[in-house]
């Protein structure tokens, strides 16, 4: 869901909490709540859901190669180390 359909499902959410007796009123309500909401949303540092799925599998993916990484390196200091042996 886009910032635009967010603004616009709160805004008629709001608008239809009004009275009916503001119903002639209602359309200009649910303009500006639209317009105050997609401004506000929009300065929100905010990322969509597909966005922070896709971010959280390079972090996971690249965890997996750290570890790896990691071990490859604890290995190679294994191998380096004088040995007392003699």
């Amino acid at each position: 869901m886009n910032t635009q359909d967010i603004a616009d499902n709160l805004s008629e959410k709001i608008a239809n909490l009004l009275p009916e007796s503001f119903a002639d009123t209602r359309q200009d309500v649910h303009s500006n709540i639209i317009t105050l909401l997609e401004e506000t949303l929009s300065k929100l540092n905010i990322v969509s859901r597909e966005e922070f799925d896709i971010q959280a599998e390079i972090l996971a993916n690249t965890r997996i190669r750290l570890e790896t990484a990691e071990k490859q390196l604890s290995r190679l200091e294994e191998q380096l180390k004088p040995t007392t042996d003699k």
